[in-house]
């Protein structure tokens, strides 16, 4: 390993502070490596990646051969192409055991030959009204930083590694509510396509397609959205604009983020949701021999329910205000502009077909 980069992003003023974590938990992993658990879950997801690119070997774009033949005459690497590359992987992935991965986690050295660069933008109006953004972070700062670090790097602790439940376990705890049934199938021959009416009264459009053999994509919408709100009122509008990220952050299927990443190793599935302002929706999209588990993700949306956790919520919060404050002082957004475009063509109005910056702001301060 040549070199090692580790890019970090967090709220004006924080930056020392997560520097110093940073390092620390480079340090863990020098001397402490990773659980065998880890490296079997990072095996399962490359394993999954591997065998998509081989369902898919004649489906890829020509941006990929292009790219690997001017690896191949920059820098000598070989050109092998897919089915003698996932081999190979394949191969080299059984025989690595957690001696080896234990081996190049030693190379994570953070005191020596380390590079570190910190930029800040200039405080915009958003941190001059809640009291201007943090200290300049001088050199001096970085090297107490390290020195810090240095002192307290031994013992280090390693985190707890339980045993990480099954997805479909997980499932099982849930119960199972009544099976529904197919009410009716209609076929659309003119779309090459099958529509059921489900006894929910949910309407199923399923059609074949030859994209990519290796994926199954799922999408579904329901009319209302935030249009179906009392307009008289702000706080119902505020809290519906940010519910999705806000069911994100805490685990919108019941489950922790950190946790369903777990689970799901070895699994190609995603699922995300959507409210606009005249539906609301969601999409996703996995691997044919992963349907079921999506399908299941699907039910868990819809019976399972988010705990309150108050200080996510206000991470979350602090993450969304910095994404408004680098918006208005980015010179290729131009935020103001739009945000008086849509006062003239709106006037002013924060109803839900408004999606101005100038209504996230008044939310988030």
């Amino acid at each position: 390993m040549e070199t090692m980069n580790l890019g970090l992003s967090m709220e004006e003023g924080e930056e020392l502070s997560g520097l110093e974590r940073a390092l620390t938990e480079i340090e863990r992993v020098r001397s402490l490596g990773f659980g065998s658990a880890e490296i079997e879950r990072a095996k399962a997801n490359l394993l999954c990646d591997l065998e998509a690119d081989i369902a898919e070997r004649e489906q890829m774009e020509s941006d990929s051969f292009c790219s690997s033949f001017v690896e191949h005459f920059c820098r000598a690497e070989p050109a092998m192409g897919v089915e003698y590359e996932v081999t190979l992987c394949r191969t080299i992935l059984e025989q690595i055991s957690d001696e080896d991965v234990a081996a190049v986690s030693n190379c994570y050295d953070w005191s020596q030959n380390c590079v570190v660069k910190v930029t800040r933008p200039q405080a915009g109006f958003l941190k001059k009204m809640m009291g201007g953004g943090g200290p300049t972070v001088t050199v001096g700062d970085i090297k107490a930083v390290f020195a810090r670090v240095r002192a307290h790097r031994s013992p280090l602790e390693a985190w707890e590694q339980g045993d990480c439940e099954s997805f479909d376990d997980f499932i099982l705890k849930q119960g199972v509510s009544a099976a529904g049934t197919i009410k009716s199938t209609v076929e659309l021959e003119q779309l090459e396509a099958t529509e059921l009416v489900l006894s929910n009264g949910m309407r199923v459009l399923h059609k074949h397609t030859r994209f990519l053999d290796d994926e199954v994509q799922v999408k579904a919408f329901a009319y209302g959205g935030l249009s179906e709100l009392d307009s008289k009122t702000k706080e119902p509008l505020l809290s519906c604009r940010m519910s999705t990220q806000i069911a994100s952050e805490l685990g919108a299927f019941g489950i922790a983020p950190a946790q369903l990443v777990d689970m799901m190793a070895g699994m190609r599935v995603t699922l995300n949701t959507d409210i606009g302002s005249y539906s609301r929706a969601f999409a996703g999209e996995c691997s044919p021999n992963d349907l079921e588990s999506l399908f299941q993700m699907v039910y868990l949306l819809f019976t399972c329910s988010v705990p309150a956790q108050h200080s996510k919520v206000a991470t979350l919060l602090k993450m969304m205000r910095e994404q408004v404050e680098n918006q208005w002082r980015s010179p290729q957004v131009h935020v103001v502009c739009l945000v008086m475009i849509g006062g003239v063509v709106f006037g002013n109005n924060t109803s839900p077909i408004v999606g101005c910056v100038e209504l996230f702001v008044f939310m988030i301060i």
